[in-house]
């Protein structure tokens, strides 16, 4: 009676293991990928959020100690060269204040390639530049991009 083989042979573990490898590589490529989508998702919300809270705190007319005159309103800037945004609050005159300013990845951009979005007090409106009543920023890198949509009645949103 003749004995079967016992184990693999070499040829068969480098197939099994070569097939490990190609899908390990298909997993982290799309995992790399989900990741780059997600940044510029998660900052497209970043940016709905401080829009909403600078159209807010001017909904609001709330002012801060240094505003002495009347509140004009508050402001989103934003930058590409420098990879930031900013919230300020304007008083007439020439008071102007930095409420906050953070960074955004540097591996993204935003268009139009700098700008401010200003709120007025009371829902008076916004102001975009160039006499615009709505404005849409995007936001792009790796590829992707979100346009973050705000709105003359208010609305800001990221679109689908």
């Amino acid at each position: 009676m003749r004995k079967l083989p016992h184990g693999f042979t070499v040829i068969e573990l480098l197939v099994v293991v070569s097939i490990i490898g190609f899908l390990f590589t298909i997993g982290v490529a799309n995992y790399i990928n989900f990741n780059r989508r997600q940044l510029v998702n998660q900052t497209a919300l970043k940016f709905v959020e401080e829009l909403r809270l600078a159209q807010s705190l001017a909904n609001n007319s709330q002012k801060t100690t240094g505003c002495n005159g009347t509140l004009e309103g508050y402001s989103f800037a934003y930058s590409n060269s420098s990879h930031q945004y900013q919230i300020k609050i304007y008083c007439f005159g020439s008071y102007s204040e930095k409420i906050k300013e953070e960074n955004f990845s540097q591996e993204l951009t935003v268009s139009p390639a700098s700008g401010e979005i200003k709120f007025k007090v009371l829902k008076r409106g916004i102001d975009c530049g160039g006499g615009l009543d709505h404005c849409d920023l995007t936001l792009s890198g790796f590829g992707y991009s979100r346009t973050v949509k705000i709105e003359k009645g208010g609305a800001i949103y990221v679109a689908e």
